[in-house]
């Protein structure tokens, strides 16, 4: 059977309908005068009708101004875009004036493991040229729909991989590449829930140049800004973001990409409990025992890969022992090292005494009574968990034992 014939005009018959309602719609918002000079603010958010109209309109031609990189996963802060992302449209607008062109924008997702990335949407960011105030409210609006795009653009599988998603940025050819992520990747070699912060970020960032998870030949030359690293739903402490900062760092510069890292925090949006899974394990925890606290700190949170130096802002992980021992004179504080099943027993058990005693000497440092501060190293002999389940070695599980313990409690309570 024959389909019947359309009767929808073409997309290029659209182009000028669209055009013509969004002006309206701007008008009919802002007001119809063109006068004044200057940008217009850029409104925090618009009607979907607009957004629906600014979507009909495709660029002039290829070149892409920005590809914007976002992660909703459930990771991460998931709110609005920081200012970073404003700024880089607005530039790329600016870009795409001063060629006369309407200029393009491309959202991309982050997705979880084994999920191809795609381009969500191809935005022109100049729809209507000029310096008329209509063509400026026209800009703000594309802001404004672009940013609304960003927060709904959800993963499709569980885990982030990041790594994936700024790749498939770079194919796209883009003037400048914006990723908003905090970073927290956990697909492949590049999870770190297992051992990739508890890796030398040089020797990681060569194995995936190796195996091939990223490309020099993609990569360079790629401008990319990087804005809401760390920025994690349940807040990541500061020793931790430099730590992912360190690694992302080495990743992209070893791959010859140009990567610079804005400052400004992303906001915390609400929680989505339909978001598939993309568990986090960076955060040291607080558990309450009969007569004091316990501490877990993981190594990665604490520790330098393979060392027993402190990484840079643990202070952030460690004062709240200080500060429970110095409110609480007739309690003791026991630090206990502890490893994962990697390398020899004795190199095991040499590293939690090392790690043990410069977390003793750190809390000393930050305060606590030196008399009242024990610690001791138990190599891997007291794992929180099962390393090997069903015979094979498990990196996330390791990870878990890779830990540092604080128990803080009166020296006569029972545990």
């Amino acid at each position: 059977m024959s389909a019947a014939p359309s009767l929808a005009p073409s997309h290029a018959l659209l182009r000028p309908v669209a055009g013509l309602l969004i002006m309206v719609l701007l008008a009919l918002s802002s007001g119809c005068g063109d006068g004044g000079d200057g940008p217009k603010p850029v409104p925090d958010r618009v009607s979907d009708k607009l957004c629906v109209e600014v979507d009909h309109f495709e660029s002039d031609n290829k070149k892409i101004d920005l590809a914007l990189v976002v992660d909703n996963t459930a990771s991460a802060a998931r709110g609005e875009l920081p200012p970073a992302a404003t700024r880089a449209l607005d530039e790329a607008q600016g870009r795409a004036r001063e060629r006369k062109s309407a200029g393009q924008v491309v959202l991309i997702a982050v997705n979880g493991a084994g999920m191809q990335p795609s381009v969500v949407r191809r935005v022109a960011l100049d729809p209507k040229p000029g310096d008329a105030e209509s063509s400026r409210n026209a800009r703000g609006a594309v802001i404004s729909c672009v940013r609304q795009w960003a927060r709904e653009a959800a993963p499709q599988a569980k885990g982030s991989d990041v790594l994936a998603a700024i790749t498939f940025a770079a194919r796209q050819q883009a003037e400048q590449i914006l990723v908003v992520s905090d970073g927290v990747a956990n697909a492949g070699e590049l999870d770190v829930n297992g051992d990739a912060l508890d890796t030398d970020p040089t020797a990681l960032a060569q194995a995936l140049l190796r195996d091939k998870r990223i490309s020099a030949e993609t990569m360079r030359g790629s401008s990319i800004v990087w804005a809401g690293l760390g920025d994690t739903a349940e807040p990541l402490d500061g020793s931790v973001r430099a730590a992912l900062q360190e690694l992302w760092l080495e990743i992209l510069t070893k791959a010859e990409a140009k990567v610079t890292f804005d400052k400004q925090p992303r906001e915390s949006g609400v929680s989505d409990d339909n978001l598939p899974l993309d568990p986090v394990s960076l955060v040291a925890t607080r558990t309450r025992l009969p007569c004091g606290s316990r501490f877990i700190a993981p190594g990665t949170v604490l520790f330098k890969p393979g060392s027993d130096k402190l990484r840079p802002k643990v202070e952030d992980v460690l004062r709240p022992v200080v500060e429970q021992l110095r409110a609480n004179p007739d309690q003791h504080a026991l630090v206990t090292g502890h490893t994962a099943a990697y390398q020899s027993k004795r190199y095991r058990q040499r590293l939690s005494e090392d790690r043990a005693r410069a977390v003793r000497a750190e809390l000393i440092r930050l305060g606590a009574p030196a008399e009242r501060v024990r610690d001791a190293g138990y190599g891997s002999r007291r794992p929180l968990v099962d390393e090997f389940p069903g015979g094979r070695h498990d990196k996330i599980r390791a990870a878990q034992n890779r830990r540092v313990e604080i128990d803080v409690s009166r020296k006569d309570c029972a545990r």
